[in-house]
Order: structure tokens, then sequence, then C-alpha cells
């Protein structure tokens, strides 16, 4: 953007230089300004050494003006503030009027710290940036510590705020010695109509929304727009296309109320704000618009006689929709009518909302086979046991003495040490698994509505082995000496409200509490939440932290358990004849659900899109399955049916495979049920042969298996499948995994009281 010579009449490009001069100096970053739509991105040589580079590659440009512009648009107000761009370099950005209609920004760009490197150097490794270069052009820039941050800030303020002001009141007078209508008016008057332009009919909207909602009245919006316009003014051109514009605003200004609100929006679109008007009176004065636009001869003064056709889209407000929301559903209506042929009127209560899609952008893993995907997958597709002899408690009077127990996990890593005191140990696993997702999502919450986020986690005992603990205080040393906290660190509900708490947002916490299916359901949910537009991002999955002895025993007793304890790592055997009973382990998987767009337009990594989720119930007995399996079966066809999709487009089924008797042989009906002789060709494996059953958390963990096998291209394996059972005759992808092309993964879970649930990951393909 040109600035030197508007700054040098205003007698302020000394000062524009000085500031300039501190900031390189103070923070090792320059000032570089850009306009309200992105203006003067491009403009390389104002920015810091690393965006500079980043301007330079592929998509550098589209991707630097998604972020900033998505950070501009969540602005509420034109304060100050900080955002951390798509790479994860800080910005200090300073909102000022400059240029007449520009609402600029003066970008402080650049910054960077010591723990955010490690993350911009993996981003600039997703785009394609070469490592070296990236890094040789970090070095140019100061380092800063995180807590710096609003001290830095506030320095940048002291030092820019006296040059905006000066601008601002400067250009004001430069502006009235011209004899040109002041800034404030100006920036809300459209030059061609007179008629007030967008920025001015969203103040005016809230306005009236405020006074519809206090004193209860009807409030519409109607948008009108040309069906032929583009193709009209290629002929006649420019001269043409305002006369059109005047006299259209002449015809509509004959048709409103002192009290309506008449705008000029983009090219040829005009917007009709109505206090006291619902949707049916709007549509008979839409109607009488139409006909008069229609009827109306243009440019007769010109000597053409151009005949020009409308659509309508009419909103009426309704609670809880703010400014932008209400102008969107006007939008969408009018959108809808010209996709009907034009000449049309289209109400937004007729529009059917098209569901959303839901992609998954970030996974955290915390499992007894390794911490974070990387690991996780290695070891996973090695096929490497993760049931070991337990080590949390004396086992020398337990019955089983195996479990897969996490022993790299440290949740100081991920939270500090009063926090730690006050939450159970699968809580603990839930927190590091939400902060692995997210980090490895790049999401940055700076730049959400943290109050619109939503946090669903599954966990089937919860915190019952924090209260095994404090009832055995209880017992021994008395009632003073159990923990304050136990009732709020006990209760199901912690493990969300922990997850909500540590990272800060503020939409819907839930914990789901459906035994084994937990995790399954918790994506499921937050996959319909996607879905249907009740949120844009959603972190879901589930955790479990079981291997205590009273836990143990419960299972025990119901005969559910491995006895293997001279063979750990053998004792987990889905479909093998041999087995016994599954081996308890403990564990978290998280993932960041997004809607399709938002991932888009912040350049997230796509893993993969759920597809299909469903639940049913066999309404039969609490411990066994259904011995028709037609409960499961139905979910199945459910989850498939919700999906688009025949059992056939099925490439791998990540199945529950407990390694008990009953279990795995319904298992194997069901499949076959459902997918019939296509059942014989689909691979089948069941990774808690690895993994141990990790309850609550199991569903989650091997909904990120699909998504890491369809993005590998390959299946992992089903370890000690050593002899076959004639009850389980499918391809159970025995001991060593195998490279294949999977599109489209399917994964179940089954728990007690006859819970059936299923979801399917489709690949994602640009």
């Amino acid at each position: 953007m040109e600035i030197n010579s508007d700054l040098e009449i205003l007698g302020l490009l000394s000062q524009w230089n000085e500031v300039s001069s501190f900031c390189l100096k103070t923070l090792g970053c320059p000032i570089f300004i850009i306009g309200s739509q992105g203006e003067g991105i491009s403009r390389k040589e104002e920015a810091s050494g690393p965006c500079r580079y980043i301007l330079e590659t592929k998509d550098g440009y589209m991707r630097c003006f998604s972020s900033y512009r998505n950070a501009w648009l969540s602005r509420k107000d034109n304060e100050p503030f900080i955002f951390t761009c798509h790479l994860g370099l800080v910005n200090f950005v300073f909102p000022i009027i400059f240029k007449n209609t520009i609402l600029s920004y003066i970008i402080v760009g650049g910054i960077l710290t010591k723990e955010r490197k490690k993350t911009i150097l993996s981003s600039a490794k997703i785009i394609g940036i070469e490592q070296k270069r990236i890094e040789t052009s970090l070095s140019s820039l100061k380092m800063i510590d995180e807590d710096e941050f609003s001290h830095i800030f506030s320095l940048a303020k002291l030092a820019i705020s006296p040059l905006i002001r000066e601008i601002n009141e400067e250009y004001g007078l430069f502006l009235k010695a011209k004899g040109i209508i002041k800034k404030e008016e100006l920036i809300r008057i459209d030059e061609i109509t007179g008629l007030h332009n967008r920025l001015y009919l969203i103040n005016r909207t809230k306005e009236e929304i405020n006074k519809a909602s206090r004193k209860k009245y009807p409030l519409s919006l109607v948008i009108f727009r040309f069906d032929q316009f583009k193709s009209l003014m290629d002929i006649h051109g420019e001269q043409i296309k305002n006369s059109i514009l005047k006299e259209t605003a002449n015809i509509l200004l004959k048709f409103t109320r002192k009290e309506d609100v008449l705008i000029r929006d983009k090219e040829d679109e005009f917007l009709l704000l109505l206090p006291h008007t619902d949707q049916d009176q709007a549509m008979v004065l839409s109607k009488r618009i139409n006909e008069r636009i229609n009827d109306h001869v243009f440019c007769r003064e010109q000597g053409l006689e151009l005949s020009l056709t409308i659509s309508c889209g009419i909103a009426q407000f309704e609670k809880e929709v703010n400014a932008e929301e209400f102008i969107e559903k006007a939008d969408k209506a009018l959108f809808s009518a010209k996709a009907k042929g034009g000449r049309k009127i289209f109400l937004s209560s007729e529009i059917k909302e098209e569901p959303k899609r839901c992609v998954i952008t970030g996974i955290g893993v915390v499992t007894p086979i390794g911490t974070g995907k990387d690991e996780f997958w290695e070891a996973l597709s090695k096929g490497k046991p993760g049931i070991s002899r337990i080590t949390q408690f004396d086992i020398s009077n337990m019955p089983i003495k195996i479990a897969g127990e996490v022993k790299d996990f440290d949740p100081e890593k991920y939270m500090d040490r009063k926090d730690i005191k006050r939450s159970d140990r699968a809580t603990q696993l839930a927190i590091g698994a939400t902060k692995l997702a997210i980090e490895d999502s790049l999401l940055n919450l700076e730049n959400e509505d943290k109050d619109k986020i939503q946090v669903i986690i599954g966990a089937g005992v919860g915190g019952l082995a924090f209260a095994e603990e404090q009832v055995a205080k209880f017992i021994k040393d008395g009632p003073e000496k159990i923990s304050p906290f136990l009732s709020i660190i006990t209760f199901s509900g912690a493990l969300s409200s922990m997850v909500s708490l540590a990272i800060g947002v503020k939409g819907p916490s839930i914990t789901v509490s459906t035994g084994c299916p937990a995790g399954t359901d918790a994506i499921g949910y937050g996959f319909e939440a996607v879905k249907n537009c009740e949120a844009e991002v959603v972190i879901a999955g589930g955790a479990e932290a079981p291997i205590r002895p009273v836990v143990i025993h419960s299972f025990y007793a119901m005969n559910a358990l491995s006895l293997r304890n001279d063979e750990p790592e053998k004792a987990s055997r889905p479909f093998d004849a041999k087995r016994d009973g599954f081996v308890i382990a403990e564990g978290a998987g998280i993932v960041i659900l997004e809607e399709l767009e938002h991932a888009l337009k912040r350049g997230a990594n796509i893993y993969g899109e759920v597809i299909g989720y469903a639940s049913t119930n066999d309404a039969y007995h609490m411990t066994a399955p259904a011995p028709d399996g037609k409960a499961a079966s139905q979910c199945f066809r459910l989850a498939l049916e919700g999906a688009g999709i025949k059992p056939m487009d099925v490439d791998y089924i990540n199945s529950h495979g407990s390694s008990t008797p009953l279990n795995d042989k319904t298992e194997t009906i069901i499949i076959k049920d459902v997918f019939g002789e296509y059942a014989y060709k689909i691979p089948v494996s069941s990774t808690k042969s690895m993994l141990g059953h990790s309850i609550g958390a199991t569903g989650a963990v091997e909904a990120i298996i699909c998504c890491l096998a369809t993005e590998n291209g390959f299946i992992p394996p089903t370890i000690n499948y050593e002899f076959p059972d004639p009850g389980c005759d499918l391809d159970y992808v025995p001991s060593i995994g195998r490279k294949a092309d999977i599109n489209i993964a399917f994964t179940n879970s089954f728990g007690f009281g006859g819970k059936n649930s299923a979801l399917i990951i489709k690949k994602y393909i640009k």
C-alpha cells in the first residue's frame, strides 16, 4: 500500500519512520501495513524475514491472506490485538482509518518464542517449506519468552498509539479542508447511489435487533440482486452500470418508509431492513418491488431500453441470532432464489440446512505402546505388544497380575502440580492427549471463538480408581484423611470439565459414560454436532485409567479377564481359539473434529473425514451379547446408510475384538450378516491384541487407528492369532500387518448393557 505520499502531506512521515525504526530495534520486526481486505500482504519488502520467504512459496500468499483475514473478521471491535499466523509467528495488530474508505491495520509482525520455534518448523514442513531456509530466516528475529508477550505488546502500544491517533486526527482535518465528507460518514456511504453501505447496515442492524428484542416487534431483512447483471455490464460498461444502480436506488426508495433502512452492497445487491415487519409482510412488499423492477425500462436517457429482473431473499429476525447471522440468513435465501432460475422470492425459513462435513485435523494418543501419534503408529504397525505385569500397586495377592499400563506418561508435561493433585489419572491422560491433539492440529485457540468449542469425552469407569484409593484411606485412617477433592474428582463429568478448564474453552462440556463404546460415542456425538451446524470445532475422544485392585477384581468376578499371568504379551488374543478373556488397560485418544470449510480456511492437515455413526442396544442382557446379533447388525447398517455407502465400499474393519469367547464369535456373525460374502474379503483386525481393552478410551483410540491406517495405507495386525477358531473364520490380518489402499475404514465398539456403536472414517482427498 502506498502511504508515504499521504503521510508526507499530513506531516507525519518522519514520525512514521521513527516508530518503524523503534519496532525494528526493540521487537526485531518491522511495521507492515495491511488493508482490511488483505491489501498489502504481497508487499514482501515490508515484512519480516520469515514472512518474506513464506510469501515467495507456492500458496504462501493465500495462506497468509486467509490467516490474517480470519483474524480480522473474528474481531468484535477495533482495539489492538494479538494473533498467531498459520505458521505460528506472533503478530501485534493496530487498527487505523486511512485512505478514505479503507480500515487499515499496522501489523508488527513476526515475533518468535523458543517454545514456538518447534511448532513453526513443524508447520513449515507440512506446507512444504525448506527447513534450512526457514531456520535461517527465523534467526533474524529476536527470541522472546512466552510470558513477555503482554509486556512487549504494551511497549508496542506505547510507541504506535500516538502515531495512530495523530493520523486519524490529521487525516480528518485534511479531508474537511478539502471539503470532503467527514471520515465517519465517508466510510458508510456508497458513492454511486448515495445510499448507506454494508458497514452502516451492520451497526444499524445491531441497533434494530436490540430494539426489536426489547420491544418485541418483528424485524425482517430483504436482499435484492439482479439476475443477469454481469453479462449485461460486460456489454455496456461502467457508465451504464452506474446509471442502472442509481435508477434502482430511486425505485426502491419509493417503497421505503421513514423507519426502513436501504443499503447498496457489493456490485448489484441492495438490502432493505424493515422494522415492525414480519416475513409475510416482507414477502408482499418484495413481490411489489419485484414487479416494479421487472416492468421498468432502464437507461432511456442514454438512448437504451434495457430490461432486468431481480431475485429476493427474505429473513425474519429470531432470538439468539446476531447481526451477521441475520444478514447471512437472508443471503442464503437469496442464493436459493437465484438457484431456482431467477425472478424468485425465497424465505430463509424455507431453506433446509445442508449437513456440514466433519474432518479430523488433530490426533492425541496416550497408550501402553506409545505416546503421541508417531511413536504409537510405529509400535502398532510393527505389532508391538503393550501388555505386561502390573507395576502400579502390589499384585502379590491379585488373581490377575497383567494389564496394559502407560509407563512413559508424565502429567507434569501437560498440567501444573496443583491440578494434578486435584485430578484422577484418567483426567490426566485426557488432558495430555487433548494437548497433543491441539498441538498436532496447529489449532490456535486464541484465533477461535472459545465460547463455541465443544468438549466431549468418553469414560467407562471415570474416577473410580481414585475413589478406590480414598475408600482405602477412609477405612485405614478415618474420614479426616480423605481428599477434599474426592467428590469433584470421581464424578465422570470431571473428565470433560477438567479438559475444558485446561484449555480455556467454554462451549458445551460433556462426559459420555456408555461403557466400552464411550470413546466411539463421544466422537460420534461430536461428528453430529459439526454435521448439524452446532459447532465448527469439537474436541472429542475417550480416556480411562481402570488399573486398580477393586476394578480388576470386579471384572475377574465376572470371568471376563484373561488368566494368562505367565504370558502377558500373549494374553490378549482376539479371535484365537484359545482366547480366555480380555486384558484391562489404560489410555486416552483425543481427536480435533472440524467443519471442513473451517479446517480448509486455516490450512489444516486433514487425516480423514467422519462420514457415518450409529448406536443401538440389544435389550437382551447386561453382560452377554444377543446371540443373533440383530441389534448390532442394525447399528452397522445404520452407520453405512448414514454414510451413504454400501458394505462393499468398506476397505478395512477395526473390530471390537475384545478376546472374550462370546464377543469375538458374535462379532464374526454380525460382520457376516451385514457384509455377506464380502465379509471374507475385508481385512478385519483387532488392535486390542496389542493395546488391551481401555474401556471408555478404546473406541476413540481405534478411531485414531483408522485415521492413521488410511493415511499410511497400512493395516495393523491382530497379534497372538495362533490357533484358528472355526467360529471365527474371517481375515483377521494375523501376526503381521500389511500394506493396503484404504479409502474407507469402519470401526465398532460393543459394551455391557447391550450397547453397540460404529464409526466410519473416509480418507480425505482434496
